[in-house]
């Protein structure tokens, strides 16, 4: 698949080829880092999670324990007992962020229109290790 180009602003996006790459056209997010910042891009196809990303409190990022150095677990913390959770590939992420990731940082959440969202996140070891299989939504394992 093409390259992805993302024109930064610190932690802001000012402009991005993605939403018309085969990427986005597939479905599948991307996770961009810059200035300390995740910023999860969503293609048009799965805006309809928006609203669900939107209850959380704040986010965890955590290894998943069915693939932990492939992929990359969000958890949309909403202190229910189903948050909203989704597993990216490491090959959708523009850099394997394990070895730096902050125990504290920032996600924002980007569409074609712009900021949709933003939350205080941090990373933590084990955080999805108890919980079942069937409560994960699972996206873009490919």
């Amino acid at each position: 698949m093409e390259l992805i180009q993302i024109e930064n602003d610190g932690q802001k996006i000012r402009g991005t080829n993605y939403f018309d790459t085969e990427w986005a056209k597939r479905g599948m997010f991307f996770l961009s880092w810059n200035a300390g910042t995740a910023r999860l891009l969503i293609p048009d196809s799965q805006k309809k999670f928006i609203r669900e990303m939107k209850t959380a409190k704040h986010i965890v990022f955590t290894r998943p324990p069915f693939l932990p150095d492939r992929a990359l677990q969000i958890v949309f913390e909403d202190n229910s007992p189903n948050p909203f959770v989704m597993t990216l590939p490491i090959d959708q992420v523009d850099f394997n962020p394990y070895p730096t990731l902050k125990s504290h940082f920032v996600l924002t959440a980007w569409t074609r229109k712009g900021l949709q969202g933003g939350w205080s996140a941090k990373y933590q070891k084990g955080y999805c290790d108890g919980f079942e299989l069937p409560w994960l939504t699972i996206l873009n394992i490919v």
